[in-house]
């Protein structure tokens, strides 16, 4: 049986959508005959580019890009840990472990860094690097381009993310030398494809993120039991935008839904979150995740992966944009792609007014998983061939 090494953002990544996706990408991969394994690799503290980097005048316009925003939310974060850090610290040890508990179901316990990952030579037959935003500029690290598979290896990208619209200097010319060994290259978002098609000459797929490789079905093998019994509205807000918060409350008093709500998603303490949520949660896994989704009433999101799984289970969801204080940052390329194969525009609110302004019809789902499963089927045949090929 071939052997493939998934080399994502995995190791010690405490994000919903990070454990899902590799989860996802490893029990297809064995569905289709292979043996894989999501390595264990640990990168690098410093970034290998920043949009920054070698560019005084870049520097200055990337610290002082929305600065009264960043003020803002420091103050507010900074006082709402200087006030409640001390109540919240067991929560949110209690939600590291749950994300720790989460990898350990197929995380390798041996560790690779830069050091010794070329050892992973001699027990895989295939590399694939993706899905997840392993390309950022702030995170990408040669191990994500293969750098170090020799090249009788194959290697492969499975929804590699670049999620930004402004490149640092050099990066261009470090993708194209690293990808061009690639025998196949896949993306997420469509912002992406552009980008590298331009700069490597080469046709780039857009596929569909891990999570949707695997049916309902799968998914809810991997879900535990529910865990609120009432009716509600599940919550998972990556972004601190209070207004957002504000509007949700008003739709919940609508709807008469409680709101269950993960705050401290990133396990900081965050000015945003505090007295938001009728029902907070700490001590949520995967698997309590993907519960909380399927038995919900709605889902109110700035989250990618939260929108893919309230579409896989066939969820009322409503997408908000997430403001990035990063110049350049696009943090809702990806989502405004998903949103758009699936027919479901609508549903991303660019303003946050509008999820109690406007009148939305019910998703018709049948038409939903019909576009849908076009590109579900077009990216399955694609990974296989991509790994068939000689």
């Amino acid at each position: 049986m071939k052997r493939v090494a998934i080399i994502t953002l995995f190791y010690k990544n405490d994000n919903y959508g990070g454990i899902a996706q590799a989860l996802a990408l490893k029990y297809y991969l064995e569905e289709m005959g292979y043996e894989s394994d999501v390595v264990s690799y640990k990168k690098p503290s410093k970034p290998m580019f920043t949009t920054s980097k070698g560019n005084c005048l870049h520097e200055i316009k990337d610290k002082t890009y929305k600065v009264f925003p960043k003020i803002r939310r420091k103050l507010s974060n900074g006082a709402a840990s200087l006030i409640y850090g001390k109540k919240l610290r067991a929560n949110l040890l209690l939600r590291k472990k749950a994300f720790k508990h989460s990898r350990n179901t197929i995380e390798q316990p041996e560790v690779f860094t830069e050091e010794n990952i070329s050892v992973l030579n001699q027990r895989y037959d295939y590399f694939i690097s993706g899905s997840d935003q392993i390309w950022k500029p702030n995170v990408i690290q040669p191990a994500y381009v293969c750098q170090f598979v020799t090249s009788n290896k194959k290697c492969i990208s499975y929804a590699s993310s670049i999620a930004v619209t402004e490149y640092p200097e050099g990066y261009g010319a470090f993708m194209s030398k690293y990808l061009s060994r690639y025998s196949w290259i896949s993306v997420r978002e469509k912002s992406s494809q552009i980008y590298l098609e331009k700069i490597l000459k080469r046709k780039v797929d857009v596929v569909v993120d891990p999570t949707l490789l695997l049916n309902v079905s799968r998914w809810r093998t991997l879900m535990s039991r529910k865990v609120v019994k009432q009716k509600y509205i599940f919550v998972y807000l990556l972004g601190q935008n209070k207004k957002q918060r504000r509007i949700i409350k008003k739709y919940a008093r609508i709807r008469n839904l409680q709101i269950v709500f993960l705050p401290h998603v990133e396990g900081k303490i965050r000015g945003c979150d505090i007295g938001f949520g009728d029902i907070n949660l700490y001590d949520v896994g995967i698997s309590e995740f993907l519960s909380l989704i399927d038995n919900a009433e709605v889902i109110c999101t700035d989250s990618f992966h939260a929108s893919v799984f309230s579409i896989i289970f066939s969820k009322e969801f409503y997408v908000f944009n997430r403001e990035s204080l990063i110049k350049g940052g696009d943090m809702s390329s990806r989502i405004v792609t998903l949103l758009e194969v699936a027919g479901l525009s609508e549903r991303f609110l660019t303003e946050a007014d509008k999820l109690i302004k406007n009148i939305y019809d019910a998703i018709d789902y049948s038409s939903v998983s019909n576009k849908i499963n076009i590109l579900i089927q077009k990216s399955q045949e694609l990974l296989r061939t991509a790994l068939e090929e000689n």
